[in-house]
């Protein structure tokens, strides 16, 4: 081994390793956590995944006041399918939403109503309540447009869709 080329290669490897453990060890460099969103994932709230076709639970409510209004009362949480992808909604929007759906207008026939053929997206939206009951909400993003628990109908809104589509992070 030649002795010229050895102090500095032990140099270079010296620098290289302290450049590498300087890389590695500072935590401070890179972020330990995620920016806050406004949907976030867990597994708390109904339902666990997202069922195929949200129109064969509409009606099978047990929410007391859902043949008055769209969403009774205050809900706890809420949960948005749109086809398999499952969101958990941050509890800060859930008012929010309650407000914008209870304040859609009511459709009196909706089996009579004429629509056109648009085949877009139909969200499932699970509201959940304290007392663990879980009311069942469609929206329609094209066609007649339709808000549904099952029992009372609404037209949706450009903002009612727009907002959804900010949860799923789709455009219209």
């Amino acid at each position: 081994m030649d002795m010229r080329r050895s102090p500095a290669a032990l140099i270079g490897l010296l620098v290289t390793g302290l450049l590498l453990a300087a890389c590695t060890s500072s935590s401070s460099t890179s972020p330990t956590s995620s920016p806050t969103s406004a949907a976030t994932t867990s597994v708390s709230m109904a339902p666990s995944a997202c069922p195929p076709d949200v129109s064969k639970q509409l009606g099978k409510n047990d929410v007391a006041g859902d043949t008055d209004t769209l969403v009774p009362d205050d809900p706890s949480g809420l949960v948005l399918c749109e086809g398999h992808t499952r969101i958990v909604v941050d509890a800060e929007l859930v008012p929010e939403l309650t407000s914008i759906l209870n304040g859609l207008e009511r459709v009196q026939s909706p089996s009579t109503a004429p629509c056109r053929l648009d085949l877009g997206p139909i969200y499932g939206l699970y509201f959940n309540y304290p007392d663990a009951s879980v009311l069942a909400v469609s929206v329609e993003s094209a066609g007649c447009r339709f808000a549904s628990n099952g029992k009372v109908t609404a037209h949706t809104n450009a903002g009612l869709i727009a907002q959804i589509q900010a949860l799923t992070g789709t455009t219209g």
